[in-house]
């Protein structure tokens, strides 16, 4: 039974490492996964889309405004599209689809 108690826990560990979806505080919820497609150029990001770890693909439009991170134009997202670096996307629902108001590294 311990054992079974071990690996239940480890594999739960694993998928929240792995990406997946979780809810944060006031509705914002956030996800990691591979960034797949970005609709846009350097400096503005129409959409980009996300493959999360459970195998889905969501559609992002960043606020006005948005940075990568703390401080790198939007566009860097093209830069994890071709290096398949891992990214964190806290997000609100609305009227118009999933609006991103955080984009970063998921390190």
């Amino acid at each position: 039974m311990r054992v079974l108690l071990t690996i239940a826990t480890c594999a739960a560990f694993l998928l929240a490492a792995c990406g997946g979806e979780a809810a944060t505080n006031q509705g914002t919820r956030e996800v990691r996964g591979s960034v797949v497609a970005v609709q846009g150029d350097l400096t503005a990001v129409a959409s980009f889309e996300v493959l999360t770890g459970d195998g889905d693909v969501l559609e992002f439009r960043p606020k006005a405004g948005l940075l990568f991170g703390d401080d790198e134009p939007i566009g860097h997202l093209r830069d994890h599209m071709t290096s398949g670096h891992p990214v964190l996307v806290r997000y609100e629902e609305s009227a118009d689809g999933l609006i991103a108001v955080y984009a970063g590294d998921a390190g």
